[in-house]
């Protein structure tokens, strides 16, 4: 059976959410398609489902999900890898043309492609503008020579990387195989579905190999990798065993100007592993591979917080102090700074960083997306102070090194909350109230519910004080954190929420935010087509009322091809701090209809800043409401809903409650 695209993309979301419900809005955000052409075409996955004996559940309010057996699952699997009719699709002509072009490298012109892809040339040209803009991100050009074809221009550690991050992102229907039978002598931080995709590249009796090469590393320098260090390093290794023997070595041009790593012991581990891989290279190409071996084994070796450089660490420790304080003054938790790990694990950081770029290595993130969804307020505080830390360091932070911070700091954070008393409203009996309860306890540490009390048609909950007030019924009053009794994830957030407004982080002065925001800066259901022309006509509403010059736009657009502002949440802040801005102002502007910001997020609500508060301490104190601000889905959930440019506006600026 084929598969049309859009089915096949709505069918392997149901397949990967397996026993949750997913909806429909969720689905038309991964097909990149509007909702009513995803309701449309509902009867035919369903249809679909049901040919392999299982059934698509709605479910009213919460979303669709597959009820299946294993069997049936695994059929809709292999239907789903199976599907032929891709050939429309850019992402498999991406696909298509860049194995070509890591493999050969030359003699292979545009019309080829458009040949074998069974499209037009200019459909080819068109993909390569795009496959420029993500080859960019690895230092990596594309050269198109008349009458000879198409090379790629880079360094070779570069393109080993992109050949990994490819193989990754573009071959994720491996994962739903499930074919190969995982060895029992396998290390176990590789897990079947890196051992499904590592099977489906290399042999097993490469993995093995490699294995033993990494034990043999970790024997050597004292140190156990991480599952996500040890399978990316497992990639690394056999992607150089494979170029190196198709004749593509590092050249000692790639090895100028970057940090010395010879004389340590990753230097001497490296070489007899590039030994091993490849006896008897030439001795230069075996020194230059050995060298940015070593910066990718010291790379993951700073992921675990070891600092390596004892010369430096004074330096990387006060720098440090520097970022933890301005984080501690945004969120108001001036104790932060006395937390010696916090302070420890971000110089740690900081050096890993600034070494991983001098080498221009990618450490991939598993749980970016996870971080952002989570805690977007502080992956965003992150990303607003970062700047000049940056240019004392000399280093661009990506999204995985933000969240990676975001992640540093509210590990921290969540020691740091003082012990909150809650009482508990509940219409339950006396042991379902308690189970409740203690459901909510053990997912906040930092929360106490000293009474339970029973519902009975309360108006008011007598010595409530200073304590939160928790319900699984609608109360009559206001300033409750209402729950359901399940208590999910989201019921978690709120009371959370609720704990970080009592603990003042959310106390707003309605003038602040008037300072900086202002009802000709509210824009309502902007049609954008993609994410530049939401910058562009952000920053020519700036620029026409005398909040910044003409540069600030090309200033916004150069930052978002190294770190983009999407924050989860389909949130982006992009931002600038130069000598564009002329006054404070940020223009808040709510699409009609989402855009990709990157291959990853999508976005609806976009606040465009321009931050030039005459003080640092205005600047903080400005971060610390914001981010509260948008931390709130509530708050979020108002501004989308806005009738007009003035609701947003207002909503913005009142004073906020614990229910706004």
């Amino acid at each position: 059976m084929v598969l049309d695209e859009l089915t096949e993309k709505m069918l392997r979301c149901l397949v990967e959410a397996e026993d949750s419900s997913i909806t429909t809005s969720d689905l038309a955000n991964e097909a990149n398609m509007s909702i009513s052409s995803i309701k449309s075409n509902l009867k035919n996955v369903k249809n679909i489902i049901s040919s392999v004996g299982a059934k698509l559940i709605s479910t009213p309010g919460i979303g669709i999900q597959i009820e299946s057996t294993p069997e049936q699952l695994n059929k809709l699997k292999e239907l789903i890898v199976g599907s032929a009719d891709q050939t429309n699709s850019y992402y498999h002509r991406k696909q298509y043309i860049l194995d070509i072009l890591f493999q050969r490298n030359s003699n292979y012109t545009i019309q080829l492609f458009a040949d074998d892809l069974l499209v037009g040339k200019n459909i080819i040209l068109k993909d390569f503008e795009r496959l420029e803009k993500w080859l960019k991100k690895y230092d990596i050009s594309i050269d198109k020579v008349r009458n000879l074809g198409v090379v790629l221009k880079g360094s070779e550690f570069n393109i080993r990387q992109a050949i990994i991050k490819d193989n990754r992102f573009y071959h994720a229907d491996i994962y739903l195989r499930r074919h190969t039978e995982r060895p029992r002598a396998l290390d176990y931080r590789i897990d079947l579905e890196f051992n499904e995709y590592f099977q489906s590249f290399f042999s097993i009796d490469d993995l093995f190999f490699i294995q033993d090469l990494i034990w043999e590393v970790e024997d050597n320098i004292k140190e156990t990798y991480t599952d996500s260090s040890f399978c990316q390093l497992t990639e690394y290794l056999a992607i150089m065993s494979k170029r190196i023997s198709n004749g593509y070595y590092i050249s000692s041009q790639e090895c100028v100007g970057k940090l010395d790593v010879k004389n340590n012991r990753f230097f001497k581990t490296s070489e007899q592993i590039v030994e091993k891989i490849r006896p008897n290279l030439k001795p230069e190409v075996k020194e230059t591979e050995s060298q940015f071996l070593a910066a990718l084994l010291i790379s993951f070796y700073t992921q675990e917080g070891n600092l390596k450089n004892p010369e430096c660490e004074n330096y990387f420790q006060d720098l440090s102090k520097r970022y933890v304080g301005k984080i501690s003054h945004i969120l108001n938790k001036g104790n932060l700074l006395a937390n010696e790990e916090l302070v420890r694990n971000v110089a740690s950081f900081f050096e890993g960083t600034q070494f991983q770029k001098s080498y221009n290595i990618l450490i991939r993130g598993s749980n970016r997306q996870e971080i952002k969804s989570m805690i977007p307020s502080i992956y965003a505080i992150c990303l607003a102070i970062s700047e000049e830390f940056e240019k004392e360091l000399e280093v661009l932070f990506n999204d995985d090194d933000l969240a990676r911070l975001a992640m540093i700091i509210n590990n921290t954070m969540t020691e740091f909350y003082s012990k909150k008393d809650a009482v508990l409203v509940t219409a339950s009996d006396q042991h379902t109230s308690k189970y409740i309860a203690n459901k909510i306890t053990n997912s906040i540490r930092n929360l106490n519910i000293t009474d339970i009390f029973k519902y009975n048609g309360l108006k008011t909950i007598e010595n409530a004080q200073n304590r939160l007030i928790i319900s699984t019924v609608p109360l009559p009053f206001q300033d409750i954190i209402q729950i359901s009794k399940n208590v999910t994830p989201e019921d978690v957030k709120n009371i959370e929420q609720a704990i970080m407004i009592q603990d003042g982080i959310n106390e707003f002065i309605e003038n602040d935010f008037r300072k900086v925001f202002a009802p000709e800066l509210m824009i309502k259901n902007f049609n954008a087509k993609n994410k530049n022309d939401v910058i562009s006509y952000g920053c020519s509403i700036l620029n026409e009322l005398g909040y910044v010059d003409k540069s600030f736009e090309s200033q916004i657009l150069e930052r978002e091809l190294i770190t983009p502002t999407s924050i989860g949440n389909l949130m982006a802040v992009p931002h600038g701090y130069s000598s564009y801005l002329k006054k404070c102002g940020v223009a808040v502007i709510q699409l009609k209809r989402q855009v990709d910001w990157t291959e990853e997020d999508r976005v609806d609500l976009v606040f465009l800043m321009a931050i030039n508060f005459v003080t640092a301490h205005e600047v903080y104190d400005f971060f610390r409401k914001f981010y509260a601000f948008i931390d709130n889905p509530k708050n979020i959930e108002n501004l989308k809903n806005a009738a007009d440019e003035q609701e947003m506006y207002e909503i913005l600026t009142r004073p906020q409650s614990l229910n706004p």
